[in-house]
Formats: C-alpha cells, structure tokens, sequence
C-alpha cells in the first residue's frame, strides 16, 4: 500500500556574546527498508528448509534526532565546539518465526520466518571539537567523542528465527564508548622554514599527524558451559593508530609543479585486536577443541601492520 510521511525539522541558532553562540536542532528522519528486505522470496516457497519471507508493506525506518551544542571563540586562533546529541530508531527490520502446525492446516508442516518491523534503537553521547590554528603554518584539531548505542539487534537477522519480540536492550555490536582523533600539521611556504647557510631547505614542505584511538567494541561471551550469558556484555581491547605523512612541493617550470610524499601509516605497529574467539577474549587462542596453532595465530585477527607508502603528485595551475 501507498506510505506516506510528515518529516518536521526545526533549526535555531543564536548568538549570546560576540564569541559565543548556542544552537538546538529537532527532526523526523525516515528510510526506506532495504529492499532485500522487503522482496526477499515474494514466492512463499515453503519447499526450502526455514525459509525467510519478506514483506513488501513493511513501514519506514523512522529516527527522531535532537541535538544542543555551544561554540566559543576562546582566542583569535582557538575554536571550541561542545554538542550533546540524542537518536530514537524505531521500526528498524527484525525477524518474527511462525513455528509449523498440522491440526488446522495439514499441508503447512514447515516453520517459516518473516521480515517485519520490530527492532528499536537509541544512541546518545557529548562531542568536544577543538581547533587551533596560530598561523596559516600551524593547524591542530582535537575531537572526542562519549557515545552509547543500545537497542535490541544489531543487525536485522541477529534474532532469525526470533520468535518473540525482545524487549532487551543491550550495547550495540558497533558501540565504541570513546573516540579521540587528534589531527596535526605544519607547513612552510616559500622562504620559511628553518634557515641554513642564507638557505631555507625546508621551504614548500609539509608534515602532517593523525592519531586515532577509541574503545573497543561489545561482544558476548561462549557461555554453553556456564549458562546463561549477557548479550555483548564484554569488550573487545581499545585500539589506537598513528599515521605521518610527510612531504615536498617543488616546481617543474611554467604551470606545472610536484609534490613527493612519504606516508607511513601505523607508524608505532601497533597489534590492534579487531576480532577474537569468544571462548577466552583473545585473538589469538580459544578453548574450543580441534584448532591448530595456525589457526588459532590469524593474521586476520589484527589490524593492518605499520605501512609505508611513497608518491608523487602532479599539480597544473
């Protein structure tokens, strides 16, 4: 059947002092289900075993947004930006099972599941943003950001079959509690930078900093031999990455100059664990009989290792 929708925004901003001001804004955001979700199997095939049905007339995904925020000019060259923000997801695709019955329909003897909306969800957190830039030859950027994200799925067929709907909410598969990015630079343009023998070698050069770092994400616990387990109830490590780049400008004649560049990604070769065995918390052992040792030492397992890279780029002007 035809959908329709009334999507609401509002958006106040207003000055309080000729360096500060404060800001709120309010919407109704909707998205159409992937279409995956709503097509899958229109046949009603029930020759397949646990067949999965879709649902052409499922609603929109529905998110009412809000957010606050400050921003204050400390200094001609020091920025600050505060935000606290609130998302409610409702409607999001889960799964419903319908368990097979031979009293009043003999033919039906195979369960099925359909696709349905079900799922909520909800995150909230504060964002710090700082900027500082001195000089155009210096620029620094600090962000963090104390976030949490619940709901009761992660992903549509997390509960398949799913044959009641749950009303447990629990850390997302995807939460990361903090997040700070640091970001740095520094450039020299013609006749700056240090100065040897009436020279500047340093003139048209660039570096550059990137330094990421946050919590690790949710995960649940093997628990056959102790239980009943909470959902996502333990954390997988932090993790944290710094990449340099490092480069040269120089000119080839007329219009056309270069800048050769050294990126090195990683630069400390940090092990950052990106998945582990449920059965120990570890990336790289499991209590779960029948492994082997390559197996259990995954490469796979981590992120990518310190990496260098080194270019040249062509500019026209």
């Amino acid at each position: 059947t035809p959908k329709s929708q009334i999507s609401p925004r509002l958006g106040i901003a207003h000055p309080i002092s000729d360096r500060t001001k404060i800001h709120f804004a309010y919407g109704h955001f909707f998205q159409n289900p992937p279409y995956a979700y709503l097509y899958n199997r229109l046949n009603y095939d029930m020759r397949v075993l646990s067949p999965v049905f879709g649902d052409p007339d499922m609603e929109a995904e529905k998110t009412v947004a809000y957010e606050v925020g400050l921003t204050h000019q400390f200094s001609p060259a020091f920025l600050g930006r505060f935000n606290a923000f609130y998302k409610d997801i409702t409607n999001l695709v889960g799964t419903r099972y319908y368990a097979p019955y031979a009293e009043d329909a003999p033919e039906r003897y195979v369960g099925y599941t359909l696709l349905i909306n079900e799922d909520y969800a909800f995150s909230k957190g504060v964002e710090i943003n700082l900027d500082y830039n001195p000089t155009s030859m210096i620029t620094a950027i600090l962000s963090y950001t104390y976030s949490i994200a619940k709901g009761s799925a992660s992903y549509a067929a997390e509960q398949y079959p799913g044959s009641i709907e749950t009303t447990t909410l629990y850390h997302l598969d995807f939460d990361r509690t903090h997040g700070l990015n640091i970001y740095g630079s520094l450039r020299s343009g013609k006749n700056q930078g240090l100065k040897m023998f009436d020279r500047h070698p340093f003139e048209k050069s660039d570096i550059g900093f990137v330094f990421k770092t946050s919590s690790g994400t949710p995960y649940t616990p093997y628990g056959r031999s102790i239980g009943l387990v909470e959902i996502n109830s333990l954390r997988m490590p932090s993790t944290y990455s710094l990449d340099v780049v490092l480069g040269k400008r120089f000119s080839l004649g007329g219009k056309l100059s270069a800048r050769s560049f050294l990126e090195i990604q990683n630069l400390t070769n940090a092990a950052n664990v990106i998945s582990i065995f449920t059965t120990t918390g570890e990336p790289d052992y499991t209590l779960s009989p029948g492994h082997s040792e390559e197996y259990m030492n995954n490469p796979a397992n981590f992120g990518p290792p310190r990496t260098f890279r080194l270019g040249l780029a062509l500019d026209w002007r």
